[in-house]
């Protein structure tokens, strides 16, 4: 496994480009191939509506790391949720103090099971 790295991910499936949209902590897997976030597996995909897609439902997500300028969503004005944990990390990114109440939230998120969510997809059917 790859090392925590914090990332945008917004849900594209039925939202067209105003989905939920988070930053937080997410773990790649070695190959880059899956990726384990907000307790869900994404499986690199390109799809018309993102580039991973959910392992269990099939939502289409867009992933990326985050953007100094703020300008992670594209389009949409829903407010990101931003996880707690990575909230100083993250201001000292961009470089404020505070984050504007207008497009973001502040959010407690649980850490994401890698093994467990391993074994899950590994196990014999």
């Amino acid at each position: 496994m790859s090392d925590d790295t914090i990332l945008y991910v917004e849900l594209k499936t039925g939202f067209d480009n105003n989905g939920p949209a988070w930053i937080g902590r997410g773990r790649f897997s070695r190959t880059g191939g899956t990726l384990y976030f907000l307790g869900r597996v994404l499986k690199k995909a390109q799809s018309a509506a993102g580039n991973f897609l959910d392992a269990a439902s099939g939502e289409a997500y867009w992933v990326s790391g985050v953007k100094q300028n703020e300008q992670n969503r594209l389009f949409g004005n829903q407010p990101v949720a931003v996880d707690a944990a990575v909230l100083v990390g993250y201001l000292q990114f961009i470089g404020r103090k505070t984050l504007p109440k207008a497009h973001y939230r502040v959010v407690e998120v649980l850490p994401t099971s890698t093994a467990y969510n391993h074994l899950q997809e590994n196990q014999t059917l």
